[in-house]
């Protein structure tokens, strides 16, 4: 039986002596408490459920590039143990993704997670699985408004629970967002700034339209050249595009207003002058 982590996360455990670090391995858990965040970078405190390695405790300390994730959810985390020289024993993580509740009880425990005002949770979390089968988060997701067809549900709790569907997204996990950022040559630094602005979202609005990037984030030094380079050589997109002629003139149009505002600020009586005119 494991035995039980303490509470303060600075302080290392002492584990037994076939508990080390590990290559590439993964486990699942559900994410207790966020230590502390910073962009993608993430140190939580996350409950073992199910280890692919060796551990004797109840808790493990996950730090990674994790890109968005809630206290209450179950992910499955990639990565490896290390042996931090202050903290001891902790699992670095290149990357999770949230696992989909599979079962009434693991749908009503990440429904309590979210802290949603059901009247219902229990209840409703059964009717779904009774009603669509053990595949019915995966149902729900590409169809939230199929609820509907449980008339037994309380009314106020299905249009809650329609709405959570609607905006649940279990899509790419941070790992293949990240690897795949990285591997069209976007440096660590443009990762980190493409996940805070569009998170799991990220992969669909490069393949939709990757002008969009710099469109959004040319303040932050992600330019034109630089996604129009990646957008040509890697990702097909012809010179003609509509999507890369678009691109252009509203990076250049937010160009020419920066420097405006510039002059402006160098130069304000002149353009009193000109507003005067």
């Amino acid at each position: 039986m494991a035995k039980k982590a303490q509470a303060d996360y600075n302080t290392p455990i002492q584990h037994l002596a076939n508990v080390t670090t590990t290559g590439p391995t993964s486990f699942t858990g559900t994410v207790e408490r966020v230590i502390f965040n910073r962009g993608l970078f993430f140190i939580v405190a996350v409950s073992v459920e199910d280890a692919n390695f060796e551990w004797d405790t109840d808790k493990i300390t996950v730090t990674g590039q994790l890109g968005e994730v809630n206290e209450g959810d179950q992910y499955e985390f990639d990565g490896r143990v290390v042996d931090n020289p202050c903290y001891g024993l902790q699992f670095n993580s290149n990357g999770c993704h949230a696992v989909l509740p599979h079962t009434a009880k693991t749908l009503t425990r990440f429904l309590r997670g979210r802290h949603l005002p059901l009247n219902h949770v229990a209840t409703a979390a059964r009717q779904i699985f009774d009603h669509f089968g053990k595949e019915a988060v995966n149902h729900l997701l590409e169809q939230p408004t199929d609820l509907a067809e449980i008339k037994t549900m309380d009314a106020a709790d299905q249009q809650i629970l329609i709405k959570l569907f609607k905006q649940l997204s279990f899509g790419s996990s941070t790992s293949q967002i990240i690897q795949r950022l990285k591997g069209l040559g976007f440096s660590e630094r443009f990762v980190n700034l493409i996940f805070d602005q569009y998170g799991t979202r990220a992969l669909q609005i490069l393949d939709d339209n990757p002008y969009q990037y710099a469109v959004d984030l040319q303040e932050w030094g992600l330019t034109f050249l630089m996604v129009d380079q990646i957008a040509q050589e890697s990702l097909g997109i012809a010179g003609d595009d509509a999507r890369r002629i678009q691109g252009a003139l509203l990076c250049l149009a937010d160009d020419l207003t920066n420097q405006q505002g510039a002059l402006m600020c160098k130069f304000p009586n002149y353009y009193n002058r000109l507003s005067n005119v």
